[in-house]
This record gives C-alpha cells, sequence and structure tokens, in this order.
C-alpha cells in the first residue's frame, strides 16, 4: 500500500480533506498507466492550511510555490513527493462533482473525468508549454481512452476554450483514427 495515498485517504475519511487524483496517477480512472514517482491531487484554496497539516504531521516540508502548484517534499527518501494545484474553491466543486471513482492502491480515489482532464491537459500545454512532452502524450492516450464517448464536438469545444488551434487538429485526428 502507498503510505501517502493512505494517509490523504484517511484525513478525507475524517473530513479533513478532500481530493481529486491528477497526473499520471490520475490516468489510472481512465485506464492509461503512466510511470510517475509522484502524486499529483488538486485541492480546493479552502483546504491548503490542511493538507499543509495533515503532511508536515508525516514529514512533509513544501517547497516555493509555483503559481497555483505547490510541492511537499517528504524527509524520508522512500516516500512519494506531491503535487498540489490549488484551485477555487468553486472550480473544486466543479471537478469533485464531475469526477470518477477508482482504485489506486488499493485504496479508493477520485479523478477527472474525462473532459475536465482533457481541459486540464489543455491549459497546462497553453500554460506550461515546457511540459509539452509528457502533456501531449497524456492528452493523446486520454482522447484514444474516450473513443466511443468522446464526440467530436465536445472536443472542439474543448480545445477551442482551453487549447490551441493546432491542438484541436491533433487531437480530432486521434479521435477519428
Amino acid at each position: 500500500m502507498d503510505p501517502l495515498l493512505d494517509l490523504l485517504t484517511t484525513a478525507a475519511a475524517r473530513g479533513a480533506l478532500a481530493f481529486v487524483v491528477i497526473g499520471g496517477r490520475g490516468l489510472e480512472a481512465h485506464g492509461i498507466q503512466r510511470f510517475t514517482r509522484d502524486i499529483d491531487i488538486a485541492i480546493a484554496a479552502a483546504t491548503l492550511g490542511s493538507l499543509r497539516e495533515v503532511l508536515a504531521s508525516a514529514g512533509y516540508r513544501v517547497e516555493t510555490p509555483v503559481g497555483q502548484f505547490y510541492r511537499f517534499r517528504p524527509d524520508d527518501p522512500n516516500l512519494a513527493p506531491l503535487d498540489a494545484m490549488v484551485v477555487s474553491d468553486e472550480t473544486f466543486g466543479k471537478i469533485l462533482a464531475s469526477s470518477v471513482p477508482f482504485a489506486a492502491a488499493g485504496l479508493p480515489m477520485r479523478a477527472p473525468d474525462l473532459p475536465t482532464y482533457i481541459a486540464m491537459k489543455l491549459l497546462s500545454l497553453r500554460n506550461q508549454p515546457d511540459r509539452a512532452f509528457k502533456d501531449a502524450g497524456d492528452l493523446d492516450a486520454l482522447v484514444r481512452a474516450g473513443r466511443g464517448a468522446l464526440q467530436e464536438a465536445e472536443l472542439r469545444a474543448l480545445c477551442d476554450r482551453y487549447g490551441t488551434p493546432d491542438e484541436a487538429a491533433r487531437l480530432l485526428a486521434i479521435l477519428r483514427s
């Protein structure tokens, strides 16, 4: 069992924290396997203090935040680091409401639904071009996983709102293939 995921789910069960798993582990909810050493989550801004307390109790310390991202490093090098994307309470409520359940390390988790995940990856590509290799690969895998459930009009609308015209053409080609 993953000690960090266990810590997070225990805190959630106590009502101390609500989170949605994103990043490589969250892709598992859509049948996509990608190696990752860290755990990425999305949380509401109102719960950042609770997350800090929960992680500090397990020997994690926060590094300097970059924008809306907080990286927590454990004192124990055998434990996974955690990256938290902090969003407004309203945005987190929407992400959580549409999220899908899955199990990670045998524990109950939630991840963004397919359209939300695609929107998040498109935003990441647009705002963090240095992560293009990883995010573009994740986007491709999400679109492939969504064949049959994801409509062209929905994907085009997501690309128009959160991405670029080049990404729209590329992803629509994947959806059609």
